[in-house]
């Protein structure tokens, strides 16, 4: 079945989750050095797309409300989940606006335990960013009791980790995903 918009919403039924404040860091190194005091674990992905070439900080601080969503929320159906792209569209359709790549890093260091409960934690509504490999990438964030890096565990618990999610063409979003898209401010 394909993903189809099953009731007419609007960015403004949408409530605010978090505030965010971007521009607050003047280089990469200012920022993995903050995420690292922070305790915020860097995995995978995420380095490659802290160091992409898209990826650029905001050169003057602006503070962005994020709203958490839902393939329901949005109006999504589909039996096997939906294509990330159509997950975007739709947001568009409806208001949101893709997060700049800097909320990710800067979510993880405002967010707590009680902020991750998503069982597969959050995707960040976000341009694309490839990886070496031309694999599309986005920020994914979630809450780690206890994390593990190829098999073993580090000496990090109870900790906020950042990583990439691989985003290419077999990518879907489930029931289960949440994304963290921007709304506007009137």
């Amino acid at each position: 079945m394909l993903a189809t918009a099953t009731t007419p919403l609007h960015a403004s039924d949408f409530v605010v989750w978090k505030t965010v404040k971007i521009g607050t860091h003047k280089s990469l190194a200012d920022l993995q050095s903050t995420l690292e005091k922070k305790g915020v674990i860097l995995a995978s992905g995420s380095s490659v797309i802290l160091h992409a070439p898209e990826f650029v900080l905001s050169a003057e601080e602006k503070e962005l409300d994020l709203v958490r969503v839902t393939l329901d929320e949005l109006g999504l159906k589909g039996d096997k989940g939906v294509d990330h792209w159509d997950v975007l569209k739709r947001a568009h359709e409806i208001g949101l606006r893709l997060c700049p790549p800097a909320v990710g890093p800067e979510l993880a260091l405002i967010c707590e335990k009680e902020d991750l409960t998503d069982r597969y934690g959050l995707v960040i509504g976000m341009p694309l960013m490839a990886d070496p490999w031309c694999n599309p990438q986005t920020f994914f964030l979630c809450y780690e009791e206890e994390y593990s890096s190829s098999g073993e565990y580090i000496n990090a618990t109870n900790v906020v980790v950042l990583s990439g999610a691989h985003d290419g063409p077999d990518y879907r979003w489930h029931r289960t995903t949440t994304g963290i898209f921007v709304k506007l401010r009137r």
